[in-house]
């Protein structure tokens, strides 16, 4: 029981920083005025998700979407990410892979993770025990 209690621990924070990523976002939407048409378009990004024969946009695709809504304060490199948690490059990887970390890539050589993120899985993997 306790695991399970730790494991959702975890998922909380990660949707914390989620969330978090989230309500950013929609605050640049509201000061850039798009907000409206993000809203329009919202039922046709649903369906995406739902529907498991139309393709949904790449990871770039989606990481250009949102490139630029972040300040280069609200990000951290892989490798300052990795000295900040700390984990190896291997875990690194594994939990983009998982989306427990989301990637935002500038260029193909020029990628960050978002610094709330980084911080609530800090917090996570500290209190697992992990280090």
């Amino acid at each position: 029981m306790l695991k399970h209690l730790e494991n959702m621990d975890g998922r909380l924070t990660s949707i914390d920083g989620s969330l978090a990523a989230i309500a950013k976002v929609c605050l640049i939407l509201v000061k850039d005025g798009q907000l409206e048409k993000f809203v329009e378009r919202l039922p046709e990004l649903l369906d995406r998700l739902v529907s498991p024969e139309q393709p949904v946009s790449s990871r770039a695709e989606a990481s250009a979407m949102t490139k630029d809504h972040y300040e280069e304060n609200e990000l951290m490199t892989l490798k300052e990410a990795m000295a900040f948690i700390p984990m190896s490059r291997t875990k690194l990887y594994e939990w983009r892979k998982e989306e427990k970390l989301h990637t935002i890539e500038r260029s193909s050589r020029n990628k960050r993770l978002i610094r709330s993120e980084v911080e609530a899985a800090r917090t996570w993997s500290r209190d697992k025990g992990k280090w």
